[in-house]
């Protein structure tokens, strides 16, 4: 009988006056659910899966928002309309890295896992980019699970973690919208590369070769990882640091050293390449996207950054306000060291430092009684382990065979050998699996006395000597255990139910006894036999201290150092709070909700426990709850702004007035972008927006002003300048349109956010002009217009087509048939499905009398439709 079958025979009664906790106990046992017991975690990952796959399903009808169009319906990268590899020298936005309107975010694989959906979907189809987002937050929900059973051994606590991912509401951004799919996809790899550098950590602590592959694979999901995203640049950082900690710990390897210096090295490779060889921002961010950075005091902007992570916690820990835009003035900046919000920072920082020096001082002096353990007596079964651990496999088999050969022999060291060999072999005794009150489970010499045997058990009336022998000999295979071998077993025990002191010398003594019973069979504890069991587990061997040690200070990296890169403490990035950004940072805070339930949960009282577990349930509820109705402010632009109204006004109402104007309700969408400008007098887009409404509405004088102010409060913003002209030749002022288009045709646009629409403006801007020339009969002057706009604007394919056939037009008012018939030509070959330049073309050739008789222009558009000739490039 194993050990759990024991348990599970040997139920603990509950108090006969609760009758409701008698049905509920063994529900909030451990060993209750043996197929949910943590042994069997696939059906934990299942569940959270479950739970995320279906808080998102209402995201599956959602449509293209905000960001959206820009980086996903208006990239080229994304429809084909550029090669692929295109994807690795431009930015997220389809500009190339070098231009100067590139703000830098290199993000290749999230953008060619963009082209992926648009090729499977045949199109922009929303719901499969959607789905794509869906099933990603599956994958990293499944990769939460699987990282905090590396570091929880409390089943409970595991699956907390998992559904607290899964449903929380700070992910909806980073799900809901389309581009937030560059959070999901870092986190994925991020996870991946911690779990295989953990791989690679087991596989060198038992000298298996696969560790180089392990070590591999971890360098190539980090590199994935950041070409995702960029604050994924951490994810080696977080690797050593957790390395280190095993170190610290009292885990000794001597190939720890090597393996860091692998990892660190490759991590500022990655540095060095992403902030040196990778083109940066080359346009300066503006004073909207982060106004903080633009603070002309340098004290207020350090104490405004340093509360921005207290701002970041506040959401994580009461999602309730959430909004799509945290920019402009909607976080107020702290001016003043009296401000009480220091107070705030100054707590986080305390307490992080508090946790950061606690921790070291906890396993440096872990490390010292490992050593002192290792120097006496009871410390020897380890050193032995150190020696012989890194023998040959060849070595190994030969002393297990001489081990065997002297069974017979009944002396205490053939006793020892015997547990050794079978150390060598690869077995571990029984009493290593579910053991929650051993006093062996860690290896502590210190445990043992601190738990004496104050309830011997029956069959422990053997001679002191061989109990002591048997006890170093378990001693031993344990510690093989806990060392990463490919074998090892997993141990059961909570994070910190091994520190109890009740009946743990009854416990310990079963076990012993067990162990001792099935020895023939001890292959049954092994990681090979038992595909179950917890071989992730990477905290065994430590002592309950260390440990929750490692919890900690490992669930402060994954909260802390993926925040690193956006917090704005190191450079200044265009955003001062995005939730999206939250995403990775979240697996650090749900690893400490985890941590927290599994102390909770191993208190003595039944009621507690049923009572944590009844909040938690509310807590999982309320979230997904929440997330549910946050899905819905993210299916369309018109209930995305509405929601964001009360966090950002001016920013909101601005974007809600330009889609109300879009929808034809002008009245409304009036009101709504003259109290945005109420808010903020000095916003350009949302004058343009207003020019643009009175324009649909006829109104061109006060089109005039809205458009006058614009340009006031950005000089560079072509599109107004283009409608602004065209107002003008609305209201009859020819002379005046001519200037203002002259000079939005000419704006170079070195510091615009989206380069592609300010050349189309641009380009717009010259055919208006050009269209006034020849409309005034200086024809000459339209001629150069056009060329000029051909040579300044030569990556505009569609545009230059266009200017062809306004130029073959104007040869044709010249009475110039040959180089009309050229141009018109050359229109046709940019744009051979379009009609209007088969007519043009085939009009010209009738013009020009190379074909006689009434079928001209259908022979030669016939001809032209068919064609495959090419011409020499115009000028």
């Amino acid at each position: 009988m194993t050990l759990m079958e024991h348990r599970l025979a040997q139920p603990l009664a509950p108090p006969p006056a609760a009758p409701m906790l008698a049905k509920l106990w063994p529900w909030l046992r451990h060993e209750a659910w043996p197929w949910l017991h943590k042994s069997n975690m696939d059906y934990t990952s299942l569940v959270c899966c479950g739970l995320a796959f279906v808080l998102y399903l209402n995201t599956l009808n959602a449509g293209f928002v905000y960001d959206d169009r820009r980086a996903v319906l208006a990239n080229a990268d994304v429809s084909g309309g550029s090669s692929w590899q295109r994807s690795f020298g431009n930015d997220f936005w389809g500009t190339p890295l070098t231009d100067s309107g590139s703000h830098g975010s290199w993000r290749p694989l999230t953008v060619l896992s963009f082209r992926l959906n648009y090729l499977l979907a045949g199109g922009f189809a929303p719901w499969g980019f959607h789905l794509g987002n869906n099933l990603l937050h599956c994958v990293a929900t499944a990769l939460v699970v699987r990282v905090a059973r590396t570091l929880l051994a409390s089943f409970w606590a595991v699956l907390a973690t998992g559904a607290l991912f899964a449903a929380h509401p700070i992910h909806t951004e980073a799900v809901a919208s389309v581009v937030g799919r560059a959070d999901v996809a870092a986190c994925v790899c991020y996870l991946l590369t911690y779990l295989s550098y953990l791989r690679h950590m087991r596989w060198r602590e038992s000298a298996d070769p696969r560790q180089w592959l392990a070590l591999a694979t971890t360098l190539l999901f980090s590199i994935a990882a950041l070409l995702c995203k960029e604050t994924a640049i951490t994810a080696l950082l977080v690797c050593a640091a957790f390395d280190v900690m095993r170190g610290l710990s009292g885990q000794v390897d001597k190939q720890r050293l090597r393996s860091l210096f692998f990892v660190l090295g490759a991590l500022c490779c990655s540095v060095y390449y992403r902030l040196i060889v990778v083109p940066g921002p080359q346009s300066a961010f503006s004073s909207a996207d982060n106004p903080i950075a633009r603070t002309a005091s340098a004290w207020t902007r350090l104490l405004t950054f340093l509360h921005l992570p207290v701002v970041n916690l506040k959401l994580l820990l009461q999602p309730q306000v959430l909004s799509f835009d945290w920019g402009m003035d909607a976080l107020p900046r702290v001016t003043t060291f009296w401000d009480r919000r220091n107070a705030q920072s100054a707590c986080l920082y305390t307490v992080l430092l508090g946790v950061a020096w606690r921790g070291c001082k906890v396993l440096l002096h872990s490390s010292e009684l490992a050593d002192v353990g290792g120097a006496s007596g009871t410390g020897y079964p380890q050193y032995h382990i150190q020696k012989v651990g890194r023998k040959s496999r060849a070595k190994r088999k030969r002393l297990a065979n001489n081990n065997n050969n002297n069974n017979n022999n009944n002396s205490n060291s053939n006793k020892y050998q015997s547990f050794e060999a079978a150390y060598h072999q690869e077995a571990l005794p029984c009493s290593d699996c579910n053991n929650n009150n051993g006093v062996y489970v860690y290896g502590d010499a210190s445990q043992q006395q601190q738990h004496p045997h104050t309830h011997p058990h029956p069959q422990q009336h053997a001679s002191h000597a061989p109990h002591q022998l048997v006890s170093s000999a378990v001693s031993l295979a344990l510690h093989k255990a806990f060392r990463g071998s490919r074998s090892s077993s997993s141990c059961s025990n909570s994070t910190t139910a091994s520190n109890k002191s009740s009946g743990s010398s009854s416990s310990s003594a079963s076990n012993s006894s067990n162990c001792s019973s099935s020895s023939s069979s001890s292959s049954c504890c092994s990681s090979r036999s038992r595909p179950n069991s917890r071989s992730d587990y990477m905290l065994s061997g430590m002592s309950v201290a260390a440990r929750n040690t490692c919890i900690l200070l490992m669930s402060c990296a994954f909260l802390t150092l993926p925040f690193l890169p956006a917090s704005n403490l190191f450079f200044y990035v265009g955003f001062v709070v995005a939730e999206r950004l939250l995403y990775l940072p979240s697996v650090g805070f749900c690893l400490l909700v985890g941590y927290g339930v599994s102390n909770l949960l191993d208190r003595d009282s039944r009621t507690r426990r049923l009572l944590l577990l009844i909040g938690l349930g509310m807590l999982l509820v309320s979230f997904s709850v929440r997330t549910v109705r946050r899905n819905a402010d993210w299916r369309d632009e018109e209930s995305l702004f509405r929601s964001a109204i009360t966090v950002n006004p001016p920013k909101a109402l601005g974007n809600l007035g330009s889609v109300l104007s879009s929808q034809a309700r002008y009245e409304e969408a009036k009101q709504v972008l003259q109290e945005a400008i109420r808010y903020r007098p000095n916003m350009a887009d949302v004058h343009f927006n207003l020019g643009i409404l009175h324009q649909n509405q006829q109104d061109y004088k006060s089109a005039v002003e809205c458009f006058q102010r614009a340009i006031k409060f950005r000089p560079s913003l072509a599109v107004a300048y283009l409608n602004l002209g065209i107002s003008f030749i609305a209201l009859g002022k020819r002379q005046q349109a001519i200037e203002i288009l002259q000079v939005g045709a000419t704006l170079e646009g070195a510091t615009v956010r989206d380069r592609s629409a300010h050349d189309q403006a641009r380009s717009s801007a010259y055919l208006q002009l050009g269209a006034l020339y020849v409309e005034q009969g200086k024809l000459q002057r339209a001629l150069a217009v056009y060329r000029e706009a051909l040579s300044s604007l030569p990556t505009l394919v569609q545009q230059r087509e266009v200017l062809y056939q306004r130029i073959g037009d104007v040869f044709g008012r010249l009475q110039q048939w040959d180089e009309a018939e050229r141009h018109h030509r050359a229109a046709l070959e940019l744009q051979p499905n379009q009609v209007a330049a088969h007519l043009s073309y085939g009009i010209t050739l009738a013009r020009n009398s190379r074909r006689g008789g009434g079928n001209v222009v259908q022979a030669r558009t016939e001809a032209g439709a068919g064609s495959g000739q090419r011409l020499s490039p115009l000028c």
